[in-house]
């Protein structure tokens, strides 16, 4: 007989929430990051260039917060993939095992 698939719901299930965890801790530690980076103020100054590094500091960073803020959401996409996987396999498990009981008791 060939390798079979075993699927244990629980852990599935068990991934998810990690990754859930992971994905919150991340969106804590970006917007803690991006406070601090408030925080500073605009350093470049106001003269010519300053305004220059000040306009393309704001567009590379908006970008890479909403690059960053992206990914994040997908962990969370991702982690509510896996619960919903880890429910359908977990009633398809169910449904089989009504399914060969009812089988069973037919054959007695």
């Amino acid at each position: 007989m060939g390798k079979q698939l075993k699927v244990d719901p629980g852990q599935i299930r068990k991934g998810a929430t990690g990754m859930q965890g992971s994905s919150s801790q991340l969106r804590g530690r970006l917007q803690d990051f991006q406070a601090k980076l408030a925080g500073y103020g605009e350093p470049w100054g106001g003269d010519d260039i300053g305004f220059v590094i000040g306009t393309i500091y704001m567009a590379a960073s908006e970008l890479a917060f909403d690059c960053y803020s992206s990914q994040i959401d997908g962990i969370d996409e991702m982690s509510e993939g896996a619960t919903l996987m880890a429910n359908n396999y977990q009633s398809a498990e169910d449904l089989s095992e009504v399914e060969v009981n009812r089988v069973r008791d037919i054959l007695g």
